[in-house]
């Protein structure tokens, strides 16, 4: 699987994550180190490459840390 690069179709929930960390100050790989995962984990399940009950839950943390609300939030 390819790297991230822009060859990735941004998402909603994507973008939202993007804008959260940059609020908050974080980089997605301190955020990775806080969920326990590698930066390359993370942007696969923010962007829906990555599918499956732990890539499910590693969601989960991220949206529960960020203070992004579930709803309609789930993996492209």
């Amino acid at each position: 699987m390819a790297g991230r690069n822009g060859s990735w179709k941004r998402t909603r929930l994507s973008t939202k994550i993007n804008e959260k960390l940059a609020r908050k100050g974080l980089t997605k790989t301190e955020l990775a180190a806080t969920i326990g995962i590698s930066q390359s984990q993370l942007s696969q399940i923010v962007y829906g490459k990555k599918s499956g009950p732990a890539s499910e839950r590693y969601l989960k943390m991220i949206l529960e840390y960020l203070g992004i609300k579930e709803g309609k939030n789930k993996i492209a």
